[in-house]
């Protein structure tokens, strides 16, 4: 099911949202910038929902931000505001928003452009035969992989296994691997490999990563966790206190 955050602070609009996307699509809820910025760090949704004017900051600034940010740059963002008149308009796609939907709204409409918008980017992203995450790039078609070094995408010289092994862990983001799982999943059904085996191939793919090698974790007595760092996310989004983000008019 496809993932959707709503940054919204009032109540009322998290229940009409939920109401009407939530048959379609798994619909998670937060008040503030902070608490969006805490989640978008553990987790990858297919699309956000962003009012603009918030406790802690504004929502337009925050959207730019999200644009600036590898892990959040190419996810679908719709402003949903009360804010009706054409300069926020402008400025809310000039800061990178794919969609504008005006309080109060009608929620059948809501729910056709967010269907029509997650649609679009998961035909997008199936045709680029692209996976990107954080400052990780894979070419599924050609199987070569990229590393984002001084706004440069310099390739990342992996076998086809250390290739297979980054593909099926970044596919299994945020959810603990075990090494039954990336026995079936890179080897496949019918292949007898030993733990040990899988072990040094996850070592030899973090060394190759290098400064992106943290991007694999280990957790101890299960597996392996693919998660793109909070560090690699823009400043604006690296969790600072929310007295540091200013309200916008």
């Amino acid at each position: 099911m496809d993932k959707i955050l709503l940054i919204e602070d009032l109540a009322e609009y998290q229940v009409l949202v939920r109401g009407v996307l939530g048959p379609q699509f798994q619909v998670s809820c937060v008040e503030t910038l902070r608490e969006a910025t805490a989640l978008l760090a553990k987790e990858t949704f297919n699309a956000v929902i962003l009012d603009a004017l918030l406790p802690d900051g504004d929502g337009m600034k925050f959207c730019a931000e999200l644009r600036k940010s590898p892990a959040t740059g190419n996810i679908p963002l719709v402003m949903l505001t009360a804010r009706g008149s054409v300069t926020d308009k402008v400025a809310a796609f000039s800061n990178g928003a794919d969609d504008y939907v005006t309080k109060p709204f009608e929620p059948l409409e809501l729910k056709a452009r967010m269907e029509a918008l997650v649609k679009r980017f998961r035909e997008r992203n199936q045709q680029s035969g692209t996976l990107v995450r954080g400052t990780l790039r894979l070419a599924t078609e050609e199987y070569k992989a990229y590393a984002q070094e001084g706004g440069r995408d310099s390739e990342l010289k992996l076998t086809p296994m250390e290739f297979r092994l980054l593909q099926f862990l970044i596919k299994n983001e945020h959810r603990v691997v075990t090494r039954a799982d990336i026995l079936q999943g890179v080897w496949g059904s019918g292949v007898f490999v030993v733990d040990r085996v899988i072990d040094k191939h996850v070592s030899s793919l973090r060394q190759k990563l290098g400064a992106h090698a943290e991007y694999i974790q280990t957790v101890p007595r299960l597996g392996y966790q693919f998660q793109v760092p909070a560090s690699q996310l823009s400043p604006a989004l690296s969790l600072a206190p929310a007295a540091s983000l200013s309200v916008g008019g």
